[in-house]
C-alpha cells in the first residue's frame, strides 16, 4: 500500500476554470478559493458553485447598479428608441430593457480601470450596443413589426453616447453610498 499524500485534493483545473468564467472578476479569487477549500468531489464542487455563484453575481449587481436612476434612464431609452415610431410599444421598450439589463450584467463583471476610463466606457458601450443589435436580430426574426425604425436606431445611438458621458462621471463603477 502506498502512503496517503498529505496534499489535499483540488478540483480539476478545467472545472475550476469553467466555474471561474461565471464568477465576477472582482470576487473570483475568493469564491474559487472558498470552493476549493470545501472540495471533496466534482459533483459536490458543482453543487457548491450552483449555490454560491448566483449570490455572488447578485451581490455584485447590487454594488454596481444604481437602481434609483433606472426608471429615469429607462424612460430616456424608451423615448430614444421609440423616436419616429407611432407604435412605440414594444418597439422601444424591448431595446430599452435589453440596454438596462446588458449594463447591469456588464457592470457586475466589469473591472474598474481608473487609468483608462474613456476606453473602458467605450468598451462598455460597444458591448451593450452589440447586445442590442443581437436582440433586434432575434426580434426581427420572431416579430418583424417590432424592429426598431431608422429613427429609433439614431435615437438609441444618441442615448448610448449620453450614457457613455454619464459613465465617465463614475469610473470606479461603484454605486455611491449616501449616509
Amino acid at each position: 500500500m502506498e502512503p496517503r499524500s498529505s496534499v489535499t485534493s483540488r478540483p480539476p483545473v478545467r472545472l475550476e476554470s469553467a466555474i471561474g468564467l461565471v464568477v465576477p472578476p472582482v470576487a473570483r479569487e475568493h469564491v474559487l478559493g472558498d470552493l476549493a477549500e470545501r472540495y471533496s468531489s466534482s459533483g459536490q464542487y458543482v453543487l457548491d458553485a450552483l449555490r454560491t455563484v448566483p449570490s455572488v453575481v447578485v451581490s455584485q449587481i447590487r454594488r454596481t447598479s444604481y437602481f434609483l436612476l433606472w426608471p429615469l434612464i429607462g424612460l430616456g431609452m424608451v423615448i430614444a428608441f421609440g423616436h419616429g415610431s407611432a407604435d412605440w410599444w414594444p418597439r422601444a421598450v424591448l431595446p430599452a430593457v435589453t440596454t438596462l439589463f446588458a449594463f447591469m450584467i456588464r457592470d457586475a463583471y466589469r473591472l474598474p480601470d481608473l487609468e483608462h476610463p474613456r476606453r473602458k466606457g467605450l468598451v462598455d458601450i460597444a458591448v451593450v450596443a452589440a447586445i442590442v443589435v443581437a436582440s433586434q436580430s432575434l426580434v426581427g426574426w420572431w416579430q418583424p413589426a417590432w424592429r426598431l425604425t431608422t429613427e429609433g436606431w439614431r435615437g438609441g445611438a444618441i442615448a448610448l453616447v449620453i450614457l457613455y458621458v454619464l459613465r465617465l462621471q463614475n469610473p470606479n463603477g461603484r454605486v455611491p453610498r449616501f449616509s
